[in-house]
């Protein structure tokens, strides 16, 4: 990582937080904040394999909490862990994007690997924060963890502009 170490791994573990305790988020927020200290096209394979690592801790930890069959509204409880179920193949189909054409480099995996040890605390944490939240505030959580990613991306995008 030659843009910063602390800043990389400090953005990694609070995207990791935010997408143990919501079960989502995690690039939405990552990849725009790493952007600032590495190129785009390290920051997003990075995140992926963050994503998949995140992904398969949690459905290791909840699997019993899948609802495969949902169709509508996901209870708070089942919606963190549906959605791995959801994000790990896809995530996986995009590492294996990244490789066929040349985007997974040695750079990609040596970050992820330096940041690789910041993910378990995070997930830890998430994990905690996720078990005391009652279902509306979990919801509320979700829609202000959407404003803030909204707002953000918004924010970077007027900056590029101007």
């Amino acid at each position: 990582m030659t843009h910063g170490l602390i800043p990389v791994l400090a953005v990694i573990f609070f995207a990791t937080f935010v997408r143990s305790t919501l079960g989502f988020g995690e690039a939405l927020l990552g990849v725009p904040l790493l952007a600032l200290f590495m190129p785009l096209r390290v920051a997003v394979p990075v995140m992926v394999l963050i994503s998949i690592t995140v992904s398969t801790v949690v459905l290791l930890q909840d699997w019993r909490h899948v609802h495969l069959r949902s169709a509508g509204w996901l209870v708070a409880q089942r919606f963190r862990a549906t959605l791995q179920g959801c994000f790990l193949p896809a995530s996986l189909a995009s590492m294996l994007g990244y490789g066929l054409t040349g985007l997974w480099t040695a750079a990609v995996t040596r970050d992820y690997l330096t940041a690789l040890p910041t993910v378990p605390g995070a997930i830890l944490l998430g994990r905690a924060v996720h078990g005391r939240l009652h279902a509306h505030a979990f919801l509320r959580a979700v829609n202000r963890g959407l404003l803030a990613i909204a707002l953000l991306l918004l924010g970077q995008s007027l900056h590029a502009i101007l």
